[in-house]
């Protein structure tokens, strides 16, 4: 759990509103330049998912830039297909979309995380874009119950 989020959980109100603003805001940035919106955490009772989704899941909190490059430079081949599970709001898709990649796909349980990424790929600059083969899609995890 990044320290952002646990500051978010666990520090009070005065004392959070003093550090916050502290707190590299790198995603923030990087939402503007890219003209989308990927910060925005949720939280699993927030959103339309099946019971073992709600079970299982995990709320969304966005990835920091910084941590999406390093891991991209790790996994992301040239001419690859990368995939995102549980890919929240699109960031680490748009900006796999920047490399030569062939295609990205990302696959998200919770419907109001995965319009909001459609919304982020309408917005996302074409312009920045290595791949242009970049798909979003849900997926219902089964009941298990």
């Amino acid at each position: 759990m990044s320290l952002a989020l646990n500051l978010r959980r666990r520090v009070g109100g005065p004392v959070r509103r003093l550090l916050l603003p502290l707190w590299p805001r790198e995603g923030e940035a990087w939402d503007r330049a890219a003209g989308v919106e990927t910060e925005e955490w949720a939280a699993i009772p927030d959103l339309t998912v099946n019971d073992t989704a709600r079970a299982d899941g995990h709320p969304y909190g966005p990835t920091t830039p910084r941590v999406v490059r390093v891991s991209l430079d790790a996994v992301a081949a040239e001419g690859r297909t990368f995939i995102d599970m549980g890919s929240g709001r699109g960031r680490v898709l748009l900006m796999a979309s920047e490399r030569p990649l062939r295609s990205v796909v990302g696959v998200e349980f919770a419907a109001e995380l995965h319009e909001s990424t459609l919304e982020n790929l309408r917005r996302f600059p074409v312009a920045r874009m290595q791949c242009r083969d970049v798909r979003s899609q849900t997926f219902s995890p089964p009941c298990l119950g």
